[in-house]
């Protein structure tokens, strides 16, 4: 899960994003659960588990050093991710061609190019 904090109106509210990528405010008022690293090594076990419940901030120095959230959502956070980043490319392609359309090249030819 990635956690987002908004400040609005001098109120903090955290946002995070489950596995479908949904975004869900946690309760007004809700705080990040934090975890200091000696913690986190004693009881690692409890906290990956815990991870259901949402993310944990790994702090190191009273400063935010990592945070730890549930695989499913990482992977689907990369796809979304990467997602994102075809469709920008995409679209950067498409505003390419609209400025100078002799630049495109038809697919047969870039295969033969390529030797295929």
């Amino acid at each position: 899960m990635v956690l987002y904090s908004v400040q609005k109106e001098y109120e903090k509210r955290y946002f995070y994003i489950t596995s479908e990528c949904t975004i869900i405010q946690l309760n007004r008022g809700a705080m990040l659960k934090t975890v200091t690293i000696t913690e986190l090594r004693a009881e690692l076990p409890s906290y990956i588990k815990g991870l259901e419940d949402g993310p944990v901030m790994i702090m190191s120095h009273s400063r935010p050093a990592a945070v730890l959230i549930d695989p499913e959502i990482y992977e689907a956070l990369v796809e979304k991710i990467e997602l994102i980043e075809d469709l920008v490319d995409g679209r950067r392609a498409m505003a390419d061609y609209r400025a100078d359309p002799d630049q495109a090249v038809d697919a047969e030819e870039v295969f033969e190019r390529s030797g295929h």
